[in-house]
């Protein structure tokens, strides 16, 4: 199984349960200080996107989010520690958005009722914060043009249509340069370069893979886990 079909069908399993669910209005912020109880985020309508700060105060775009995601905002077994763990993020809601919200009381229960489900949801976590650690190792260590391809290749294994090797969502510059600590000057530099040597193919924020197997070469994918290498 994928990691995608393992998301979606834990999400599947997740609302069987009726959690709560909460309307953002498009413009609002959330950071890490406006939670207290919830843990989990399965984005049920709308687009959020969800920025990361790390050690040297970096904030770092990680991704785009619309339907169909769940995405973790606080260590699960924190409901069993008073005090709360610190981990600062922001998540700015792009379009009214519709959010079901796994809290403590819910996780309290899914324990006691779905033990299955508590540890796939879990085990979702863990491959979450894995990929985010390769992630943001890519942003650090790589060259800008070979993070962007990073970026380019874990939006194809989300959302590529394999047939014409396209990404199915609009990726702005804006967006990648907010992911890369850039600026859109040097993204579309590097964009043109990448286009020029017929490795990408960009149209009306489209985006072509001309070769995926190529870049995985160029990034060395062979030596890393790509079972991970999604948004």
């Amino acid at each position: 199984m994928t990691f995608i079909q393992f998301k979606k069908n834990l999400i599947q399993n997740i609302l069987n349960l009726n959690p709560k669910k909460k309307t953002f209005p498009k413009g609002t912020t959330l950071t890490s200080e406006f939670f207290t109880n919830e843990k989990v985020f399965i984005i049920h309508k709308g687009l959020i996107r969800h920025y990361h700060l790390v050690s040297d105060q970096k904030e770092f775009l990680l991704g785009c989010y619309t339907s169909n995601n769940l995405i973790p905002i606080d260590n699960l077994l924190e409901f069993s520690i008073k005090e709360k763990s610190f981990e600062s993020f922001s998540i700015e809601i792009c379009e009214d958005s519709e959010i079901y919200i796994l809290d403590d009381s819910f996780l309290k229960n899914l324990l006691n009722i779905q033990i299955n489900i508590y540890l796939e949801l879990t085990n979702y976590i863990a491959l979450f914060y894995e990929k985010l650690f390769f992630q943001i190792r890519d942003i650090k260590v790589f060259s800008t043009e070979d993070a962007l391809l990073s970026l380019l290749l874990r939006a194809y294994n989300s959302y590529g249509n394999t047939n014409n090797n396209y990404i199915e969502h609009k990726i702005l510059n804006k967006n990648l340069a907010k992911c890369l600590d850039s600026t859109e000057e040097t993204i579309s530099r590097i964009l043109k370069k990448l286009e020029k040597e017929n490795i990408i193919y960009k149209k009306n924020s489209i985006f072509i893979l001309n070769d995926p197997s190529l870049i995985e070469k160029k990034l060395g994918c062979n030596y890393c886990k790509k079972h991970i290498c999604f948004f």
